[in-house]
Formats: structure tokens, C-alpha cells, sequence
């Protein structure tokens, strides 16, 4: 009988602190984008398990200050088994033990890691400390972008991307 008693003399509490003044959460236009040019693809190793998981987002759609004879992207690769060795190399690739990216079969321009607190990372949907993060600029491709991540040991892991230069030219 206490325990009604107590339980219910808490009630009003608990619930008379919450505000009915609650707003949804609104994401800013630039999130937004980003948020609907993010694309992911993962690949497993023989027991099931992820061995590489490639999320890129087409930075050209996301801001328009790019320099659109380039296509750039933002790109996290997590590799769980390989995180303290796992290097994207930068073009020419030269180095056997490191992995490359290749954007409709084009090779990268450049290359670059970015720090943990490098604001480009907040674009990205699910952002974690164990991925590892960098900005890629390649030649502008034509026809449906495929991000591809080449290196030693595994198959080719394969990304299609749909871009907003995509979705005008398809449209019809």
C-alpha cells in the first residue's frame, strides 16, 4: 500500500518538469544535404563478421564553394582487423601494403586524413572515433559514380553513389 503511495506521490514529480513546449529537431540545410548524399557499404570476412565498412558523402552537392571540375568526397573507412595498419595512400600508388580509392575508375588527385576534430566530420551521419576519416578529391566523373577501395588482401569493396548531378540528368 506504501509503495502505491510513494510511487504515486512521485508521479507528478517526474512528470510535471517536462516542458509541452517541445520542438522537433530541425537539421541546418547543410546537414540536410549532406545527410541525403551519405552512402555506405560494408564487407564481411568468412566467419560474418564486418572486415571494412566505406561511408562517403559527394561533398559537390553539400556545398557549392567546391570546385566542381572535381568531384569531392568525404570519406570514413573503418577496418576493425586492420586499424593500426590501415593507410590510404595518397596518388602514386606505389607502397603494396597500403589501400587506394578509385572513383569511376578514376584514381585520386590527392589525398587527405583529417583529424578527429575537423569539422567536415560532423556531415557525416554516424561518426565514431575508430574510423578514419579523410577528404578525397578526384577528376569529375560522368554516368553513376562508383567509389571503389582497392588495396592488398581483400576484394574490392564497391560504393554506388547517387549524386544530385545524378538525379537532374536521370530524371527523365
Amino acid at each position: 500500500m506504501y509503495k502505491y503511495l510513494f510511487i504515486s506521490s512521485l508521479l507528478p514529480l517526474l512528470f510535471g518538469a517536462c516542458s509541452n513546449d517541445v520542438k522537433p529537431y530541425k537539421l541546418s540545410a547543410t546537414k540536410e544535404r549532406a545527410a541525403s548524399s551519405y552512402h555506405s557499404a560494408n564487407l564481411r570476412n568468412e566467419e560474418g563478421k564486418v572486415s571494412y565498412i566505406l561511408s562517403a558523402i559527394y561533398l559537390n552537392d553539400v556545398y557549392s564553394q567546391y570546385p566542381h571540375k572535381r568531384s569531392n568526397l568525404l570519406v570514413s573507412i573503418y577496418a576493425p582487423e586492420q586499424s593500426s595498419t590501415f593507410f590510404l595512400s595518397e596518388p602514386p600508388y606505389s607502397a603494396p601494403e597500403t589501400y587506394a580509392l578509385k572513383f569511376g575508375g578514376k584514381s585520386a588527385i590527392s589525398v587527405k586524413a583529417l583529424e578527429s576534430d575537423d569539422p567536415l566530420i560532423e556531415l557525416m551521419t554516424i561518426h565514431t572515433g575508430w574510423s578514419k576519416y579523410y577528404y578525397v578529391s578526384f577528376p569529375l566523373v560522368s554516368g553513376q559514380p562508383i567509389l571503389q577501395l582497392e588495396g592488398r588482401d581483400i576484394e574490392p569493396l564497391i560504393l554506388k553513389l547517387k549524386t544530385e548531378v545524378d538525379t537532374k540528368t536521370s530524371a527523365f
